[in-house]
């Protein structure tokens, strides 16, 4: 778990310029040299890049690269430890969540023993907060050590203010979803 969290903030280190490449190149060595030594009991690490995890989202697939590295800028890796929860069922929801690496389940509180869904690496839930405070329906546990990318509203609202393409698209959702519903 620590090496997963380590890889993380490399990551995000040198994402945000606070380390150069050769460093995070080297630290990169030592920590799979560490993950193989204890491939055993580690989740392996995704090579997926976090724009491509965050594009793969329905409703920012297809947006330029530019805005989906905006958006990664944002995205906040969180790790959490087996059986963490990491939404609760009845809680005001205002992120979305991309699984980089590990699993998560999906059950309702009055039957926490049955499973509604599990999810994995490169997965996501929580979208539609994305849109507006949203109740959540159900509980999604860890099942395993998992790190996600955590993208608020907020800031996705934020990167929307200066990409127009963002802008439109959660106008167009938010106006297909007013109108579905006016219609039922």
């Amino acid at each position: 778990m620590a090496l997963n969290v380590a890889t993380n903030w490399a990551e995000d280190a040198l994402h945000h310029g606070e380390i150069g490449t050769k460093v995070f190149s080297r630290l990169n060595q030592v920590i799979e040299l560490a993950l193989a030594e204890q491939s055993s009991v580690s989740l392996p690490t995704s090579r997926v890049k976090p724009e491509e995890l965050i594009g793969n989202v329905p409703l920012l697939t297809g947006l330029p690269k530019n805005v989906l590295n905006r958006l990664v800028e944002h995205a906040r890796p969180v790790t959490f430890l087996t059986d963490d929860i990491i939404i609760g069922e009845g809680e005001h929801g205002d992120a979305l969540y991309v699984i980089r690496r590990g699993h998560a389940i999906v059950y309702r509180e009055a039957q926490p023993d049955s499973v509604m869904a599990e999810f994995k690496d490169g997965e996501f839930f929580g979208e539609m907060a994305l849109l507006g405070d949203q109740v959540r329906t159900a509980s999604v546990k860890a099942s395993t050590p998992t790190t996600v990318y955590r993208l608020t509203r907020r800031d996705v609202l934020a990167v929307a203010e200066f990409e127009p393409q963002l802008k439109q698209r959660l106008q167009q959702v938010e106006s297909d979803r007013l109108h579905s519903n006016d219609a039922g």
